[in-house]
């Protein structure tokens, strides 16, 4: 460690001199701090990179549901934060499922089997953005977060969901808790 001491002044006009550096021993201690990031001013930075995404973007991913295709301009690396598997596609062993796009400076990765709504709302979530939910859309957001493994999101479906158990709904929702793989709401329905 290095600390600076001022020399005395040379010169009689106001410039300062060249400071000299003394080390510090290990017997004195410093006062220190650690500083972190106000978690509201991280979230209101998502949220502008939410709202200026295509400015931002570097990929683009194509969402193919089972009746409809949209395209959603991201930025790699936030999804890759919030999803392993994402990261995989994106960065790592999956990466060449991303190609280069014909007349886009963006690179394009195609996701099938995840409806273009409930990936919207995925991508909002990740991006610190409220998702409102009613039961069917939290049972195929539910599915949907846990393949692309953005547990936080699984996990507030999931408790969105046992919430929601009551005597009319329970059949429907034990056969559908099979299907989407929740066991927590297979569990409370049985």
């Amino acid at each position: 460690r290095v600390r600076e001491e001022p020399t005395a002044m040379s010169r009689a006009d106001d410039e300062r001199p060249p400071k000299r550096r003394r080390v510090l021993s290990d017997a004195e201690d410093e006062p220190t701090r650690e500083l972190q990031r106000d978690p509201l001013d991280i979230r209101g930075s998502l949220l502008e990179l939410h709202q200026n995404m295509p400015s931002f973007s570097d990929v683009c991913v194509v969402v193919e549901g089972s009746k409809s295709s949209q395209e959603f301009a991201c930025i790699g690396a936030v999804l890759a934060s919030a999803s392993r598997p994402l990261a995989a596609m994106l960065y790592g062993e999956s990466s060449r499922m991303v190609t280069p796009s014909a007349g886009s400076s963006r690179p394009r990765l195609v996701l099938r089997g995840t409806e273009p709504w409930c990936f919207d709302l995925l991508l909002r979530y990740v991006h610190g953005l409220q998702v409102a939910l009613d039961v069917d859309m939290a049972l195929t957001l539910y599915h949907a977060a846990d393949y692309y493994e953005v547990l936080p999101l699984r996990d507030g479906c999931c408790a969105f969901l046992l919430d929601a158990v009551d005597q009319a709904n329970c059949i429907s929702l034990l056969c559908r808790s099979q299907s989407v793989g929740c066991e927590p709401l297979e569990t409370r329905c049985v």
